[in-house]
């Protein structure tokens, strides 16, 4: 199970990520997130099934790494 407000069809591996958004490993967790022009990515989603990932601010939308 996955929680999360981006849908399905945006993420699932059956279907093509946004044309923007890279799926990637950060701190050892799947998220979406957008590549920045200087390099660095933008957090867009992050992709757990562990709804205490969801309560960890390293992964709160927009967080840049």
């Amino acid at each position: 199970m996955i929680w999360s407000v981006i849908p399905e069809e945006l993420w699932s591996a059956q279907n093509q990520i946004a044309t923007s958004y890279q799926k990637v490993s950060y701190l050892q967790k799947q998220v979406l997130a957008e590549k920045k022009a200087d390099g660095s990515m933008r957090l867009v989603c992050l992709l757990s099934g562990d709804p205490r990932d969801f309560l960890d601010n390293r992964f709160a939308p927009g967080t840049i790494f």
